[in-house]
C-alpha cells in the first residue's frame, strides 16, 4: 500500500472521528442548554407578579412565542412556552402586568403557588378549602374549569386563581362536571369536584382586580386551540 493511500485513510478516519466528537459535544451542549433555559424560566417565576412592568417580564423570560391584542379594551397577552410549563402574561396599555398564569406540561413539575400554602399536584380542596366564584366550560374536544380565591388584605386585595386547563398535564383524576351544571356549577357539585380533581394551572390577578376588571379577558392560562398551533406541536 502506498504511503499516499495510507495517509488518505488516516485523514478519513481522523475526520470521521472528529465529526463524531463534534456531534456528541453539540448534543451535550443542547441538553445542558435546554436544562439551563428551563431552570432559568422556573426561577423566573419567583420574579413575576401582577403590577410589574412588561419590560421586566421580557428581561426575565425573553420574547414571547405568541401575542394577542384586544385594542378595544387596551389589553394584550404574551404567551411563553418552556419545556415544563406555559406562561401567560396579560398587560394593559400602560405596560403594567394585570394578570399572569402558569400551566404545567409535566407531572413532575410542581411549582409553589403564590399566596397559597401549596403546590400544583394537589387537589383543589387541598390547596384551598374555599373559593369565591367558579366557572366551567365544556366543548366537543375539551373541558375547562377555573375558580378564584380572595383573601382581602393578606393578599393585598388580589385574587388567586386555580384552574384545570385542557392544554396542560393531568396530575390525577379529572372528571368533567355534568353539562347541566355548566357554566356555573352548584356549590354541592363544585365541592364534590374540588375534592377529587387537580388543577394544572394557577394565576394571580392585580390589586383590586377580579373577573369584572377584565384581568381574565384572555382566560386563565393558554387557550387550548392556540396551544395546539405552537411550533412545538407541528413536528
Amino acid at each position: 500500500m502506498s504511503a499516499h493511500l495510507k495517509w488518505f485513510k488516516f485523514v478519513v478516519i481522523f475526520l470521521m472521528g472528529l465529526m463524531a466528537v463534534i456531534g456528541y459535544l453539540n448534543d451535550v451542549h443542547g441538553f445542558y442548554g435546554n436544562y439551563i433555559e428551563q431552570r432559568r424560566a422556573e426561577d423566573g417565576l419567583e420574579l413575576i407578579n401582577a403590577g410589574v412592568s412588561i419590560s421586566h417580564v421580557e428581561s426575565v423570560f425573553g420574547s414571547p412565542v405568541s401575542e394577542n391584542h384586544d385594542n378595544e379594551k387596551g389589553l394584550f397577552e404574551y404567551i411563553y412556552s418552556f419545556d415544563k410549563f406555559y406562561l401567560q402574561v396579560v398587560f394593559n396599555k400602560n405596560n403594567t402586568v394585570v394578570f399572569f398564569a402558569v400551566t404545567s406540561k409535566d407531572r413532575g413539575f410542581e411549582p409553589k403557588i403564590p399566596y397559597l400554602n401549596g403546590n400544583l399536584g394537589s387537589t383543589f380542596v387541598e390547596l384551598s378549602g374555599f373559593y369565591s366564584e367558579n366557572v366551567a366550560r365544556i366543548g366537543s374536544k375539551h373541558f375547562e374549569y377555573n375558580e378564584n380565591i380572595y383573601e382581602g388584605n393578606p393578599w393585598n386585595y388580589r385574587n388567586v386563581y386555580l384552574a384545570y386547563n385542557p392544554a396542560g398535564v393531568d396530575y390525577g383524576r379529572m372528571e368533567a362536571l355534568p353539562r347541566e351544571e355548566i357554566p356555573y356549577p352548584s356549590r354541592m357539585v363544585s365541592d364534590q369536584f374540588r375534592n377529587k380533581s387537580h388543577p394544572n394551572t394557577y394565576g394571580v390577578g392585580s390589586i383590586h382586580g377580579g373577573r369584572e376588571s377584565g384581568e381574565l379577558n384572555f382566560g386563565v392560562g393558554i387557550e387550548y386551540f392556540s396551544s395546539r398551533d405552537l411550533p412545538e406541536h407541528r413536528y
